[in-house]
């Protein structure tokens, strides 16, 4: 009997974050003149409200993160201290209740945004008045670099593709070693290839694996994700999740870490 699987909900999240914590490799002059541009942030305090997870991420006139429950992305503006967030996408994810309380203060916050002020490795946002609405600490811009649990992967070609999540009882992984090889399995077989990566994009493969025969759709399984992740050219963190994309943005692998880090996700 094939094994069923589960079609992702896409939702927004096929057009969000299309930035990373890396620092984007062209700047235009008013958003690297400001400091923000490329840098990465925790939460550490909502409106004095301590905070644990929730993230800040600047690239080049774009910010984005992890609220909490979703990861989320504005245009923003600033200059001479002052700063301000367009309007605020995000995922679909539905979390509970105190999660989604928190997320929605955090977000209402950014939308009060009317200032900045960098410190040693802090940021304090406020808003018209000069009042703080949100403070953080600076954390280590993210990598790739770790194991990765692969949460979907884009089958098909044209009008047929889709993104899809791992067949049921298969746990495909994915790791990144600092030594530019990639390796991991797709459920039946393993695989390994180099990797490389300079700013926002990346390049994997060609990537060479084992022979071991499966039922079929794991085979498929296997061919599709090592199809997807050599079809990659960007990528992006956000929290514990991570996006791999292709040269027209198309989404093509989605990760969850499996390693824990200080701030969740």
């Amino acid at each position: 009997m094939q094994t069923h699987r589960r079609l992702l909900t896409i939702g927004l999240s096929t057009a969000l974050l299309a930035l990373t914590a890396a620092p984007t490799a062209a700047q235009s002059p008013s958003a690297a003149s400001t400091g923000l541009s490329g840098t990465s942030w925790a939460v550490t305090t909502v409106a004095g409200i301590p905070s644990s997870g929730a993230t800040l991420v600047f690239a080049d006139d774009m910010a984005g993160g992890f609220a909490g429950c979703n990861n989320f992305r504005a245009e923003y503006e600033a200059a001479d201290g002052t700063l301000s967030f367009g309007k605020v996408a995000t995922t679909l994810k539905a979390c509970e209740d105190a999660v989604m309380t928190f997320e929605q203060s955090y977000l209402e916050a950014l939308g009060n945004v009317a200032g900045y002020a960098l410190g040693a490795g802090t940021l304090t946002l406020t808003d018209s008045a000069g009042a703080e609405v949100l403070a953080f600490q600076g954390q280590t811009p993210a990598s790739l670099e770790g194991q990765w649990e692969v949460t979907g992967y884009i089958t098909g070609t044209g009008e047929t593709a889709a993104v899809v999540s791992p067949l049921v009882d298969t746990q495909p992984v994915v790791t990144f070693g600092p030594d530019g090889i990639v390796s991991g399995s797709g459920g039946c077989n393993l695989f390994s290839g180099g990797y490389g990566i300079e700013g926002s994009d990346i390049t994997i493969g060609p990537l060479m694996t084992t022979l071991m025969a499966c039922a079929d759709d794991l085979m498929a399984q296997d061919a599709a994700l090592t199809a997807a992740l050599e079809g990659a050219a960007t990528w992006s963190v956000s929290g514990t999740t991570a996006e791999l994309r292709g040269a027209t943005d198309t989404l093509q692998v989605t990760l969850s870490s499996l390693a824990a880090t200080p701030f969740g996700g």
